[in-house]
């Protein structure tokens, strides 16, 4: 009896024994994780590790200069232009309303013609009113190119008494649909540079406010003239997430990199160093 009890002693003594084993295993494991997140931490780039947000340049060397010509040139410059167009429709429509309850019919002489390949001619023409002589200008509302008219030829000409200078060929009604192809061609150029524009927006936000992950490249294939890299990353709170990218560069699987991702939209994330803006160290 007492040697059942002796064998049961020591085989509770030996599994408490395990047991404690095992917890301390855990413990040890979790204590290595703990080193290992604090050394991921501490082994992130100098200019990542700081307060938000961060201080950041655009990279003028690579596709950046290219979005930023694009922006200037097609968003601003488009912007501007269709900003006057539009005021000078919005005139022209007064102008016409003027002309129609106040206006005054003449004949005028054609003086010049200036012919375009994919739109309406531009007749010159003047005409004399109280002893002084007014040009005025026009265009044919013909569906072409080219036009009836020669120069010295007669048409007839509506103006304002109180402003000469408001005019224009009585037969051609004035209608914005003159030069639609020019403008909408202007609006499809202004929403591209708009487009760039986003893109810059989008990007500086992520370097400037994005919060930085280890992450591990789980693809690489070339695509063109650059390589599809996707990785995966998990984010401050533990939840997994997944990115793509197209870099220059490529990537073995398996690769560790850095990733930036904005803690509100995970999604919105990116590979680090970041293609049009450096972060200042």
């Amino acid at each position: 009896m007492s040697v059942l009890l002796t064998i049961q002693t020591q085989g509770e003594i030996r599994g408490r024994m395990e047991g404690n084993l095992e917890v301390n295993s855990l413990r040890s494991v979790r204590a290595m994780d703990l080193v290992d997140s604090d050394r991921v931490t501490l082994q992130a780039p100098s200019e990542l590790v700081g307060q938000l947000p961060r201080t950041v340049t655009l990279n003028l060397d690579g596709d950046a200069r290219y979005l930023l010509w694009i922006v200037l040139l097609f968003f601003v410059g488009g912007g501007i232009w269709l900003g006057w167009k539009g005021y000078d429709d919005v005139q022209q429509f007064k102008d016409r309303a003027l002309l129609r309850s106040n206006g005054r019919d003449v004949v005028a002489e054609v003086t010049g013609l200036s012919y375009h390949r994919h739109g309406p001619t531009s007749v010159d023409y003047e005409f004399r009113f109280n002893g002084a002589t007014y040009p005025g200008s026009a265009e044919e509302p013909n569906a072409g190119p080219g036009t009836s008219l020669h120069k010295s030829d007669k048409i007839l000409v509506r103006f304002l008494p109180s402003n000469p200078a408001v005019n224009h060929p009585y037969a051609w009604e004035w209608s914005p649909a003159i030069g639609w192809v020019g403008v909408a061609f202007q609006v499809f150029f202004w929403a591209m540079g708009g487009a760039a524009l986003v893109v810059l927006c989008r990007d500086r936000t992520l370097a400037r406010k994005g919060h930085v992950a280890s992450g591990v490249v789980t693809s690489c294939v070339l695509k063109d003239r650059f390589f599809h890299v996707e990785y995966e990353f998990r984010t401050a709170d533990g939840a997994p997430m997944k990115g793509n990218t197209d870099r220059k560069e490529e990537y073995e699987t398996g690769t560790r990199v850095w990733v930036l991702y904005l803690p509100q939209r995970p999604r919105r994330n990116d590979l680090y160093p970041l293609l049009l803006f450096d972060v200042a160290g």
